[in-house]
């Protein structure tokens, strides 16, 4: 999961298809450009469960 970036990275939103059968409409975010991502890993948030 993306938490921030630096500058030099442009942030767009973007529907990439449908993902499976239970939900999700397919989008996603989409980070281009040269700088830094502060990322989370999931696994400590609890999400990976849901």
């Amino acid at each position: 999961m993306v938490k921030g970036y630096t500058n030099g990275i442009e942030e767009d939103y973007r529907k990439l298809g449908h993902f499976g059968k239970s939900g999700g409409e397919g989008f996603v975010w989409m980070y281009t450009g040269e700088g830094k991502l502060l990322i989370s890993e999931n696994d400590g948030m609890g999400l990976d469960s849901m």
